[in-house]
């Protein structure tokens, strides 16, 4: 899978609020050994999705944040 409407990031926390704003993990890119790259779908402004991290304009309740780390170490330490 490789069209505009899919996000990329291999930071962790980055991929946990993209999960908190409705994005839906596509798959786990493992294609790099020292690195994970988390792939998302139907996601439409990825750009705006970081910025809005990176400079604190992100609204979420911090239980959904938490949720949503435990969502990605599951994922992570899965055998798929």
């Amino acid at each position: 899978m490789n069209n505009a409407d899919e996000f990329r990031t291999s930071d962790f926390y980055i991929a946990c609020y993209a999960l908190t704003q409705g994005a839906k993990v596509a798959y786990l890119d493992r294609t790099d050994p020292r690195r994970v790259v988390f792939v998302f779908e139907n996601v439409k402004d990825g750009e705006n999705l970081v910025r809005d991290f990176l400079y604190r304009k992100a609204l979420v309740t911090p239980q959904d944040f938490v949720e949503k780390i435990k969502v990605l170490k599951q994922l992570l330490h899965s055998n798929d």
